[in-house]
C-alpha cells in the first residue's frame, strides 16, 4: 500500500510540474509578444519623424529601441543609420537656433558631404541657403566654410551669387590672412580680382592681396631688397620707379602702399643664372619696367613667377618727383638670388 501510494503522489506531482513550466513558458511569450510589437511600433514612429525632419523626435524614440533584441539585425542598423544623419542634422539647427552661424555652416555643408542621398538632404540644403541669406559673410566664414565655398556653389546655396559672392570671397580672404594662411588669402583675392575687375571692393582688395603677398614672401625666407637708387626727377606730385629683369626668370613686382600695384616683368632671353659670384653691376640686359606711383613709402615684393626662386621684400620711401632704378639677378649657390641698384 505504502509503495502504491508513493508511486501516486510522484506521478501528480510531474503531472502538475509540466502543467506549471508549461504555464510559466506561455506567460514568457506573452511577455515578449507585446514588448516586440512595442519596439516595431516605435521604430515606425522614429523612423516616420525622420522623414519629416522631425529629428528631435526622431533621436529620442531611437535610442529607445537600438539595442532592442525584438528587432532584427536589419532593423537595428536602419535605426543606427538614420538616428546618425539625424544627429548630424540637429547639430546643425541647434547651431543655427543659437546664432552660431559658423558651427551651423559647418554642420550643413558637412552633411551634405556625407548623406547625399538622405531625405533630409532638401531640408538641410533649404536651412543653409537661408541661412546664408539671412546672415553677413562675417557671421557666418571662417577657413573651414571657406574650404566647401565650391560645394556651396554647386549645390546652389548662395542666394544671387553674382551679388553676394564678391563679398564671402573677400571675407574668407580676410579669414585665411588672419589664420597666417597666406597663399589661400591670395587665390581668393587674385580670383576676385579676375571675376570681378571693376567692383566697389577692387580697391580694398588689390590692398588686402598687397598686403597678403608681402606677409607670404616674409613667410618665405624672403631677401632683403635694397632701397633704389635716385637716377633723375620727374613730375612733381609723382615717383618713377624703373626695374630691370636681369634673370632668366619671369618676376612679379607688388608695391603695397598708398597706391597698391601688382606688375610682372618677362623673363630676361639672353641673361643667366651666376654661380657663387655676383656680377660687379647690373647686366642690363633684360626688360625694364616704369611705374609710375604717388610718392610714399611702399612695401615691396619682388618674386619669380614660377616660384622657382626666394622672393624679395623691403620697405622703400620713394620721394615726390623724383626717379629711381634697380634691377635682379639670380645667383646659384647662393641663399638667395640678389637685387641691386642701378647706379
Amino acid at each position: 500500500m505504502s509503495n502504491s501510494y508513493h508511486y501516486s503522489h510522484s506521478d501528480r506531482f510531474w503531472q502538475y510540474s509540466k502543467f506549471g513550466l508549461m504555464t510559466l513558458g506561455v506567460i514568457f511569450v506573452g511577455m515578449i509578444l507585446p514588448q516586440c510589437g512595442s519596439d516595431r511600433n516605435t521604430f515606425n514612429q522614429a523612423e516616420a519623424a525622420y522623414k519629416q525632419a522631425d529629428c528631435q523626435t526622431a533621436i529620442n524614440l531611437f535610442n529607445n529601441i537600438v539595442d532592442s533584441p525584438s528587432l532584427d539585425e536589419t532593423e537595428i542598423a536602419r535605426a543606427k543609420a538614420q538616428k546618425a544623419e539625424c544627429e548630424a542634422f540637429q547639430t546643425g539647427v541647434d547651431a543655427q537656433n543659437q546664432s552660431n552661424f559658423t558651427t551651423a555652416m559647418e554642420s550643413y555643408t558637412k552633411f551634405i558631404e556625407s548623406y547625399n542621398n538622405s531625405p533630409l538632404l532638401p531640408v538641410v540644403r533649404q536651412k543653409a541657403s537661408n541661412l546664408l541669406q539671412e546672415s553677413q559673410p562675417d557671421e557666418i566664414v571662417k577657413a573651414s566654410v571657406c574650404e566647401r565655398f565650391n560645394l556651396i556653389l554647386q549645390n546652389q546655396l548662395l542666394p544671387e551669387p553674382k551679388k553676394n559672392l564678391p563679398y564671402y570671397y573677400q571675407a574668407c580672404g580676410q579669414v585665411y590672412t588672419k589664420n597666417a594662411q597666406y597663399n589661400q588669402a591670395i587665390a581668393v583675392y587674385e580670383n576676385f580680382l579676375q571675376n570681378y575687375p571693376k567692383h566697389s571692393l577692387v580697391p580694398k582688395i588689390k590692398t588686402a592681396l598687397a598686403t597678403a603677398t608681402l606677409a607670404a614672401a616674409k613667410t618665405d625666407s624672403a631677401g632683403e631688397i635694397s632701397p633704389p637708387s635716385p637716377t633723375g626727377r620727374t613730375t612733381t606730385g609723382s615717383t618713377v620707379v624703373f626695374i630691370r629683369n636681369d634673370s632668366p626668370e619671369p618676376m612679379q613686382i607688388v608695391f603695397s602702399g598708398s597706391q597698391p600695384r601688382f606688375e610682372e616683368l618677362q623673363a630676361c632671353k639672353d641673361c643667366r643664372r651666376y654661380v657663387d659670384t655676383a656680377p660687379k653691376q647690373c647686366p642690363n640686359k633684360g626688360p625694364i619696367g616704369r611705374y609710375v606711383l604717388k610718392p610714399g613709402t611702399y612695401d615691396v615684393v619682388v618674386k619669380s613667377a614660377g616660384g622657382r626662386v626666394r622672393p624679395f621684400t623691403g620697405q622703400w620711401a620713394l620721394k615726390d618727383a623724383t626717379e629711381y632704378a634697380h634691377c635682379f639677378y639670380i645667383v646659384t649657390g647662393l641663399t638667395l638670388p640678389v637685387s641691386k641698384s642701378t647706379n
